[in-house]
Parts: structure tokens; C-alpha cells; sequence
């Protein structure tokens, strides 16, 4: 369950020549591989992490690709200025807290310009399937919101739009797409989901939260091993960063 039946964002990305490319907030590394494989060609690669396990993940799916993982935070990163001829940011948006601060620091390391990818997923225009999967995020959106961490639900097609509207970046093209896959059904797919869902209630055990959301992550992974789910559609959009 990644990036690899996104086959129209993969169609454009081979329109573009990426130069050197960060990936900020890169996770599990799954979105770096992908545009690795699609861009029409690139010379270099980084990504940027704040957490060390998911860096040491990345590594693994990366494999013998040629790139440096720096584990750092996004709105602060430890690279020169106007460095990056690329930088992509996918899933990672409602991530952040701060999207001036990360804007800002976007536009510092990379070259005038160069190119800016934003992947997100978005919370309308969906399929019943793709509800059960935005049921999902939103309920792990919330525990991680207990828990401290900074986790805002998806963003609807008009918020994200007006944010990069904000951002001072010049829209090249923007289009939402969705993955070309079966059913929504495969138990490896729900299996992820399920186990992400009870590794979020575990961290909740010792709170006062704990009894609520156990009953709540019953019903989604009820409604999920029921009836499968679909990734809710996304919006891409390719930016310039000015002279």
C-alpha cells in the first residue's frame, strides 16, 4: 500500500527534469522512491526526517539508491541556502503545525526557480471505500493529537488550495488523482491499517483516553475488515519558486 499505482502523477513527473532533490518529512521513504523512479532524470537525493525510526525505515526501502537521510526538522532544516533544484512533500502537510514557517524554509533551500511538489490527500470528493479510509485518518489524527503530537485532519480541495495560494510559489499545474487498484479488499492493506490503529490505542493505555478510543478503533477496523477501503483522492501540485 504506497505510491506505486499512482500512475497519472507518475506520467508528469516524467515531464520534469529534478535536478538535486530533498524530500522533507520523507517517513517511510516511500514517496522518494517513487518520484526516484518517475522524474525524467535527477543527479542527487536527500531526505529529511525528525524521526529516527522512520529514517532507519527509509533506509530499508531505499535499498542502494544513492541518497542521504539527515535526520532534522522541517522548519529548520541543516542545509545551505538555494541548495535543491526539487524538493517534494507528500502526506506529510497536515503534519505541520507551522506551514509559514515550513513555507519559508522550503523556499530557502531551494535554488530560484526550481520546483516544488506538494502531495496531499484530500477529505471531499470521496467514495464511500475512500470514507472508510479518511475515518480511519481522522481517528489517528485525533490520538495523535492526545498524545502531543501535531495531527490535523486532511485538508478539503479549497483549504489546500488557498494555502499554496499563500505560499508565493507560481502554480505550473495542479490536478487531483487517485491510485488505479483492485477491489480495496487485500488483507495485507487492512492488516496495516489495523495494526497502526492498535499500535496508537497501546500508547494511549496509561491515559484517561484509553477506554473511549479502544471502542472507537473497534468499530473503524470492524468497518474496515468489512468492507475494505480505498486512499482518499489527492491533489498534486507543481510550483516554481520565483527569481
Amino acid at each position: 500500500m504506497g505510491y506505486e499505482h499512482m500512475d497519472q502523477l507518475r506520467s508528469r513527473l516524467g515531464t520534469y527534469d529534478a535536478g538535486m532533490i530533498l524530500d522533507v518529512a520523507i517517513g517511510r521513504g516511500g514517496f522518494l522512491k517513487f518520484v526516484l523512479g518517475a522524474f525524467g532524470t535527477w543527479n542527487g537525493a536527500a531526505g529529511i526526517d525528525i524521526n529516527p525510526d522512520s529514517l532507519e525505515t527509509a533506509k530499508s526501502v531505499l535499498g542502494s539508491l544513492p541518497v542521504t537521510l539527515v535526520k532534522g526538522s522541517a522548519l529548520s532544516m541543516p542545509f545551505p541556502d538555494h541548495v535543491f533544484d526539487t524538493v517534494t512533500l507528500s502526506h506529510s502537510l497536515h503534519h505541520m503545525e507551522d506551514t509559514e514557517g515550513l513555507v519559508a524554509e522550503i523556499a530557502r533551500v531551494c535554488k530560484a526557480g526550481g520546483l516544488i511538489l506538494i502531495n496531499e490527500m484530500i477529505n471531499d470528493q470521496a467514495t464511500t471505500m475512500q470514507e472508510n479510509h479518511m475515518l480511519y485518518h481522522h481517528l489517528i489524527s485525533e490520538i495523535d493529537n492526545q498524545l502531543g503530537h501535531y495531527h490535523r485532519d486532511l485538508y478539503s480541495t479549497k483549504e489546500l488550495k488557498n494555502l499554496i495560494n499563500e505560499s508565493g510559489f507560481q502554480i505550473v499545474e495542479q490536478f487531483l488523482h487517485e491510485e488505479t487498484k483492485g477491489s480495496g479488499t487485500r488483507k495485507e492493506d487492512i492488516d496495516e491499517l489495523v495494526r497502526s490503529l492498535n499500535r496508537r490505542i497501546e500508547m494511549l493505555h496509561n491515559t484517561e483516553y484509553y477506554y473511549f478510543y479502544e471502542n472507537k478503533i473497534h468499530e473503524v477496523i470492524d468497518r474496515l475488515q468489512k468492507d475494505g477501503f480505498h486512499k482518499p483522492k489527492e491533489m498534486a501540485v507543481f510550483l516554481r519558486k520565483g527569481k
